[in-house]
């Protein structure tokens, strides 16, 4: 499926494959919120890959689809990828309906949620942020440096928008 890039058709098959997944290898697994739905956001590409984000009942993921169908990866290996914001660890997964894809945890399980739509809001800003420079490569003048939120960034802060405030 990903050998034409076909953006449209190819998100439409990461959905029904992880649709399938939910119906098929999911079902009574307490972890899912019955409010969400599979949704595949923002996907673009970055680098070598297509990168957005899977939101499923039970996980929100930044994703990394590689375009190198031929590319030999290690199902279950961990990846450290530099994003424009940082430096993220990625799992390598696999399925046959779309080959492999690299995989970071935003959110799982997705209880924080209560509906599809504030889901939908924070992967959109997630993904902002992630393809965003790192806050601390220039401190603007008019900020006071103690105003600079000296906790490291976690996956929290950076959906929450903390690395930008005080």
């Amino acid at each position: 499926m990903r050998d034409t890039w076909d953006a449209s058709a190819w998100i439409a098959c990461l959905e029904q494959t992880f649709q399938a997944i939910e119906r098929e290898r999911m079902q009574g697994i307490p972890i899912l919120n019955p409010n969400l739905q599979v949704k595949a956001l923002g996907f673009k590409r970055w680098q070598n890959y297509r990168l957005g984000i899977l939101l499923t009942p039970w996980f929100m993921n930044v994703m990394l689809l590689p375009e190198d169908t031929e590319q030999n990866f290690q199902v279950g290996a961990k990846q450290s990828v530099l994003l424009p914001s940082g430096a993220y660890e990625f799992i390598i997964g696999h399925e046959t309906e779309i080959g492999f894809y690299l995989s970071c945890s935003l959110f799982s399980p997705v209880f924080e949620f209560e509906n599809q739509a504030a889901a939908v809001a924070t992967a959109d800003i997630a993904l902002l942020n992630l393809l965003t420079l790192e806050a601390q490569a220039e401190t603007p003048k008019s900020i006071p440096s103690q105003a600079i939120n000296p906790e490291p960034l976690t996956r929290r802060a950076l959906l929450q928008g903390r690395f930008l405030r005080g």
